[in-house]
């Protein structure tokens, strides 16, 4: 059996504002295993953030119990603030603005974490160069732009190497190359080290490209927990055949008749066909078009974590 990181249950929390009431959390149940890269994801407002911030020991639960590594959470919380990284939506505001990159490194993991300080300095150039923050890293912190800061905190949650790390939407700043980079040197990183990492995410494509399971979470309640792919076998289909032109009913019909096909739609401008054996099914189409000397320019794409998603939060089709 694998091992546990931390074992969640009955987890509840609940927000009065104004005499309303707003239940964040409603008896989670959960196990995160040691050394996985676990994404949360939920719609805005699902209780993604207040499940972190607990876990973090940032919030008190109003019910429930969690143990990590041994540690009563909510009733050793100092123990475990020894063994985590954490990189929130707020982070940033907790930096000294007249520091440097490298400092604000350096201050936070030598000060607070105990860390060797020629061990923090090699850690800091290393994962800098992998991200590429290199020539950032002796700019000061005030100058930085909202990129560049998240990647700062990013790397400040990171750089001590600690046995459990808490990543709030980490990339949501990031440009596209930065945060491509991240993703690749997070999974290797945390792999590595054995960190078990906790990441909340809206990007459904990097949820899909480095977490070993997601958890879904809606209105308080777990709604899925599994592997990226169980995820995406929530679908009635494995991939969408597109073409860019729509078809006579008699064609859609033969479409709709090509046994490997689930089903066929016609979009603006376009024909979608959903299937669950692609070449199977794009064999069978490419002659029918054929027969029918149409040519039209075809697009395969595999269903997604996003799709399944959508599905699962009711806007599927």
């Amino acid at each position: 059996m694998e091992n546990l990181a931390i074992r969640i249950r009955n987890l509840s929390k609940i927000y009065e504002n104004g005499g309303k009431v707003t239940k964040a959390l409603k008896n989670i149940n959960l196990d995160i295993k040691e050394g996985e890269i676990l994404g949360v994801l939920g719609p805005n407002g699902a209780g993604k953030t207040t499940l972190i911030n607990i876990l973090a020991t940032l919030l008190i639960p109003d019910k429930g119990t969690i143990n990590a590594f041994g540690i009563d959470v909510l009733k050793e919380s100092n123990k475990l603030r020894e063994i985590i990284g954490y990189a929130g939506q707020d982070s940033e505001k907790s930096a000294y603005y007249r520091l440097t990159a490298f400092e604000t490194l350096v201050y936070f993991a030598y000060t607070f974490r105990d860390v060797k300080k020629e061990d923090i300095e090699r850690e800091i150039r290393y994962i800098s160069k992998k991200i590429g923050f290199s020539r950032k890293l002796n700019s000061q912190f005030s100058t930085l732009s909202g990129g560049e800061k998240q990647a700062t905190v990013i790397m400040r949650a990171l750089v001590h190497k600690p046995r459990l790390c808490f990543l709030d939407e980490p990339s949501k700043s990031l440009d596209p190359v930065t945060a491509k980079k991240f993703r690749a040197f997070l999974k290797a990183f945390v792999r590595k080290e054995n960190i078990t990492t906790i990441v909340t995410t809206h990007n459904m494509s990097e949820a899909e490209e480095i977490c070993d399971r997601i958890v879904l979470i809606d209105k308080g309640r777990i709604k899925f927990i599994g592997t990226p792919l169980e995820f995406k076998n929530i679908m009635d289909y494995t991939d969408k055949i597109t073409l860019d032109m729509h078809l006579s009913r008699p064609l859609l019909s033969k479409l709709k008749r090509i046994p490997s096909v689930v089903r066929v739609k016609q979009t603006t401008g376009s024909t979608v066909i959903y299937t669950n054996k692609v070449n199977l099914s794009l064999l069978a189409v490419t002659s029918i078009l054929k027969n029918e000397n149409l040519e039209p320019k075809i697009t395969v794409r595999s269903a997604t974590v996003e799709d399944a998603f959508v599905k699962v939060m009711g806007n599927g089709k």
